[in-house]
């Protein structure tokens, strides 16, 4: 039986998600199957993904700017209470980053099977 390929089991897209009108690069995965997610890392861990209260990372950009943010505006996914996360088919989770866009050169994503990393 032949291993399925990771774009046959989920969708990576770097966006930007709008967060008390500041945009935030996001890591949206979508799963394509149903699929078990055990760990994310962007930039090999260099590019840290945003936790829940990490509010001096979480939305850098409006922090840039001046902006006071208060944790109530902050995405309420937590990596470490959150995963590993199932997913099933068409489901996806929203993943704030810490970095540009334009920065991202590598994605892992650790799943039941399989880890896939993605790259530019």
């Amino acid at each position: 039986m032949w291993r399925k390929k990771p774009d046959e089991y989920l969708a990576l897209e770097l966006t930007y998600e709008s967060y008390e009108n500041i945009s935030q690069p996001t890591l949206k995965i979508q799963a394509k199957n149903d699929i078990v997610i055990n760990s994310v890392s962007v930039n090999r861990g260099n590019c840290k993904i945003a936790l829940t209260g990490e509010m001096s990372m979480l939305l850098g950009y409006g922090n840039m700017l001046g902006i006071a943010l208060v944790d109530s505006l902050l995405p309420k996914f937590t990596l470490e209470k959150d995963l590993p996360k199932e997913m099933a088919f068409s489901e996806e989770i929203k993943l704030p980053i810490g970095c540009s866009m334009d920065s991202v050169l590598e994605t892992t994503i650790n799943t039941n099977q399989g880890i896939w990393t993605w790259s530019k």
